[in-house]
C-alpha cells in the first residue's frame, strides 16, 4: 500500500468524527510517522506496513473521541478523567511490564505509536528503568540494545465478537475490542541522572511529561495531548510538537528549543538556549523569565506575551491577528526595534533605540508593545 492510499483510506474512516481539527492532527501525524520511517532507510511500502491497518486506526480513533463508547463523558476529556479516576496503577485487564538496563549500555530510548501517557522521571538508583502496561489485547515490544525502541503491538491472535441476534449466530471480528480491554497503554521512563543519552517519543494520543532529568536530546510528538515540561537540563536539542494541545514548560536548559502546536497555548518560564522558536496556529504564547540567544515567535491566531531576562541578539514575532508585548531587558540603546501594524496601535514610551540587537514585531490586528528594564 502506498503512503497516499493509506492517509486516504484513514481519512475516509475518519469522517464519523466531526471536529475537523482532530482528523486533521490524526492524518498530519501518520503522514509524519511514515516520513519519519522512510528517513530511517525502510520503503515507503514497509513504512505504510508498520503503520498498521488504516480502517482500525480511525476506527479506535471514533471510540476515543466518543468517549470510549460514550462511558466516559465524550472526547478527550472523559479519557482524561477515566485515566486520573484509576490513577497510575494498572487495571484488572492490565499488566504493568518493565526491563531495566544499565545508562552506559543504552544511549538512546525511541517510544512508538503509545495511546496513552509517556512520562520521564529521574531513576533514584542509577539505573536506567522502563515501565509499560499490556493488556488482554496490546503490549509493548521491546528491541534493540544500544537503541531501546519500545513499539504497540497486538498481544496474541485477533480475537472475535459472538453475537446471538434473534436467533442468528454471528462471529465479528474484532481486533480492537478497547471498550472491553482498556486501550490506554501508559508508559513510564526512568533516567539516571547525567545519563546524556537522547529519546523519541511519537504518540498517536496521550499526554506527555518530563521532570527532573537530564538529556543529550529530546524529541516529543503527540498528535492529541497535551504536554508539560519541568526542570530539564538538555545539552542539545529540546523539540516539542503537537497537532492538538497545550504546551507549558519550567525551568529548562537546552542548545536550541522549538515547540509548535497546530492547536493550543504556548506557556514556558524561566528557560535558557541559544535559539528558542514558538509556533502556534491557534492559541497564545506567553514568555518569562527567558533567556535565549536568539528568539522567533509566531501565531496566526493568538497574542503574544514575553519578558526576557537576559539580552537577546535577535527577536522576531508575528502574529496575524492577536496583539504583541514585550519587555527587554537593559537600555534602548542595546536594541534596534522595528514595530509594524496594519489594524492597531504602537506603544515604545522609550524609543526605538539604534543598538546592534535587532527586534521586529508585526501583527496585521492588533497592539504592539515594547518595555525596557534594568539589566539584572
Amino acid at each position: 500500500m502506498s503512503k497516499r492510499e493509506f492517509l486516504d483510506r484513514l481519512c475516509a474512516g475518519l469522517r464519523s468524527i466531526p471536529d475537523p481539527e482532530e482528523i486533521q492532527g490524526m492524518v498530519s501525524f501518520y503522514d509524519q510517522a511514515i516520513d519519519d520511517r522512510i528517513e530511517d532507510g525502510m520503503t515507503e511500502e514497509e513504512a505504510v506496513g508498520a503503520m498498521g491497518d488504516p480502517e482500525e486506526i480511525a476506527a479506535a480513533a471514533a471510540r476515543s473521541y466518543r468517549g470510549d463508547a460514550g462511558g466516559a463523558g465524550g472526547g478527550r476529556s472523559g479519557q482524561r478523567r477515566d485515566r486520573e479516576d484509576n490513577g497510575d496503577e494498572p487495571s484488572d485487564a492490565e499488566t504493568e511490564e518493565h526491563i531495566e538496563r544499565d545508562g552506559g549500555e543504552v544511549s538512546r530510548v525511541e517510544i512508538f505509536d503509545t495511546s496513552g501517557d509517556v512520562s520521564l522521571m529521574p531513576s533514584r538508583d542509577g539505573r536506567l528503568h522502563i515501565y509499560y502496561t499490556a493488556s488482554a489485547l496490546w503490549r509493548y515490544r521491546v528491541e534493540g540494545t544500544d537503541t531501546l525502541k519500545i513499539i504497540r503491538t497486538k498481544n496474541g491472535p485477533e480475537r472475535q465478537l459472538d453475537m446471538d441476534i434473534f436467533g442468528h449466530r454471528f462471529s465479528i471480528p474484532a481486533p480492537n475490542l478497547e471498550g472491553i480491554f482498556k486501550k490506554c497503554l501508559h508508559v513510564r521512563v526512568l533516567i539516571p541522572e547525567g545519563w546524556g543519552g537522547s529519546v523519541l517519543v511519537n504518540t498517536a494520543s496521550g499526554d506527555f511529561s518530563a521532570r527532573g532529568v537530564g538529556l543529550g536530546e529530546l524529541t516529543a510528538r503527540v498528535a492529541n495531548g497535551d504536554m508539560d515540561i519541568r526542570g530539564l537540563r538538555i545539552t542539545g536539542d529540546l523539540t516539542l510538537t503537537t497537532a492538538n494541545g497545550d504546551v507549558s514548560g519550567d525551568d529548562l536548559t537546552g542548545e536550541n528549543i522549538a515547540v509548535s502546536t497546530a492547536n493550543g497555548d504556548v506557556e514556558l518560564s524561566c528557560l535558557s538556549c541559544g535559539e528558542l522558536s514558538v509556533n502556534t496556529a491557534s492559541g497564545d504564547i506567553s514568555l518569562s523569565q527567558a533567556a535565549p540567544g536568539r528568539l522567533t515567535l509566531h501565531s496566526a491566531s493568538g497574542d503574544i506575551g514575553a519578558y526576557l531576562s537576559g539580552v537577546c541578539r535577535s527577536v522576531n514575532a508575528e502574529t496575524v491577528s492577536g496583539d504583541i508585548g514585550l519587555k527587554l531587558t537593559g537600555h534602548r540603546d542595546l536594541y534596534s526595534v522595528s514595530a509594524r501594524t496594519t489594524s492597531g496601535d504602537v506603544s515604545i514610551p522609550d524609543g526605538s533605540g539604534l543598538g546592534p540587537n535587532m527586534v521586529r514585531l508585526k501583527t496585521l490586528s492588533g497592539d504592539l508593545r515594547v518595555n525596557y528594564t534594568d539589566l539584572l
